[in-house]
């Protein structure tokens, strides 16, 4: 055993060192695990974000239940050697880190020139593995691949090394799409947030109020109940609000489905009839730890519209958030937190008509965070915010 090879194990022997690949916006992806690290408790002694990296180091250990909770997060792995950048050395350091010898491999690179065909037919004649399987699509394994892999590696280029990585957990994406598909009620004129996104937003909003572990959390614009249902699949006490009747009619229906699929309980009353801004008179004072939504973000639309046209929208939708923001002055703790998507277009975005006036409201902007496929006309603005002092 080289000096080398023994300085990386006293390394590991204090310290663990994860590597997670994020989701499409990777500093929401970031922020969404530093507040995940938050709420667990865990320490960190290092945490940062290079390219479409994250690397968490920290002397405790982050198991598959602590990365399922996450929205925001594709894989997760613990770096088990780093060695040189050559087929011969990845061979040797792989003989010695993989656990499970013999069945089937999963083989994904990154930064990196090696093929991952050489490593799967090099460890085969090795006699380490029977077969190995290589990524369909891209430069990863897919969490479908996965399923049929006994053992899973990333070889992740870093200079002159390779750095070994197991796979330790793959997003659930058959659990995310059930419920973005199998909702019993789904209406796309009050939005489609997806059941990712709506648990990163949840979890942005536990970082805030990291001392509540069952923090109360209202969505006053909540549609069919996309956020109430990743907020109480994370254990959250929920309530939702509309002013529309049959956006609680579908709210209840899908917590019931909820209900049913997961086995989860729910209050015995947890929707309420309010608009906007009648909602200190339903609520009590300075009741709601979280404040987590998607207002109405304007009528789908087939084409961009003009800058004229995106103005008039933005300018129609103004009152409502400023509505929102008000009825957050009496309702939220102090020291509450609320994370708000804001319509935003190409150029234009209702948040930097705001971004002046939180203070003026009692609100500290912690963040924000732009979420747009290239297709989309009205994409998002993810905003976090801190009420009180």
């Amino acid at each position: 055993m080289d000096e080398a090879h023994i300085f990386i194990k006293m390394i590991k022997d204090t310290i663990n060192d994860y590597i997670i690949l994020p989701g499409r916006v990777p500093r929401l992806s970031l922020e969404e695990i530093r507040a995940m690290l938050r709420v667990s408790r865990l320490p960190i002694s290092n945490l940062t974000l290079t390219s479409d990296i994250i690397r968490v180091k920290t002397p405790r250990v982050l198991d598959t239940e602590w990365f399922d909770a996450l929205g925001g997060a594709v894989k997760l792995g613990q770096v088990e050697a780093i060695t040189s950048s050559n087929l011969a050395s990845v061979l040797v350091a792989l003989a010695k880190v993989l656990k499970k010898p013999g069945r089937t491999l999963g083989v994904s690179i990154l930064h990196s020139k090696l093929s991952p065909q050489k490593i799967g037919l090099g460890l085969k004649k090795l006699k380490l593995i029977h077969a190995f399987k290589l990524p369909a699509r891209g430069a990863l394994i897919s969490a479908a691949q996965a399923k049929s892999c006994t053992e899973e590696v990333l070889i992740l280029g870093e200079a002159q090394s390779a750095v070994i990585i197991l796979i330790q957990a793959n997003q659930d994406i058959d659990a995310f799409t059930k419920r973005d598909r199998a909702l019993p009620r789904i209406d796309v004129k009050r939005g489609m947030l997806p059941p990712k996104l709506a648990r990163i937003m949840v979890n942005l909003g536990r970082g805030l109020v990291s001392n509540q572990a069952q923090p109360f959390v209202l969505d006053p614009c909540v549609g069919a109940g996309r956020i109430l249902i990743e907020a109480r699949l994370v254990g959250a006490q929920i309530l939702g609000a509309d002013s529309d009747p049959q956006a609680l009619q579908d709210t209840r229906a899908n917590l019931s489905w909820l209900s049913k699929e997961y086995h989860l309980s729910l209050p015995g009353e947890y929707l309420i009839q309010a608009r906007v801004e009648k909602l200190s008179e339903a609520l009590s004072s300075q009741s709601v730890d979280l404040i987590i939504t998607e207002p109405f973000l304007g009528a789908p639309r087939r084409s961009l519209p003009s800058l004229e046209e995106q103005n008039r929208i933005l300018t129609k939708l103004e009152p409502l958030f400023t509505n929102l923001l008000r009825a957050g002055q009496k309702i939220l703790k102090s020291q509450a937190g609320a994370v708000i998507v804001f319509p935003a277009f190409q150029t234009l975005s209702l948040l930097d008509r705001f971004i002046d006036k939180f203070s003026r409201f009692g609100y500290h902007m912690v963040d924000s965070f732009r979420v747009k496929r290239s297709n989309q006309i009205i994409g998002r603005d993810i905003v976090r915010l801190i009420y009180g002092t």
